[in-house]
């Protein structure tokens, strides 16, 4: 079974993804409707813009959690590794 991560404001996180799915929407539409493409070009700007926000979001949580957990415990090896990991993959999405 997975672990879930009860940190998260799961909410907050959700109305962030449908606003992106609903800017998604939107240029698929500008697609259709064929419109111009520095428009377009813009617009998916504004969506990688909201990816890279919602997932520092996530992971600004995830630090305040794993520094937390090294408080907590003496064996802080598996924390620190968890938050190398999430830095790690946070810098692929550029």
């Amino acid at each position: 079974m997975v672990e879930k991560d009860t940190h998260l404001d799961v909410g907050r996180i959700i109305n962030r993804l449908k606003r992106i799915e609903g800017q998604i929407r939107g240029v698929s539409s500008m697609l259709v409707e064929g419109r111009r493409c520095d428009e377009i070009i813009t617009q998916l700007s504004a969506v990688n813009a909201a990816i890279t926000g919602t997932a520092r979001e996530i992971l600004y949580s995830h630090i305040e959690h794993c520094v937390n957990e090294i408080k907590d415990t003496k064996d802080n090896a598996h924390v620190v590794e968890d938050l190398k990991r999430a830095v790690e993959s946070f810098g692929k999405l550029k």
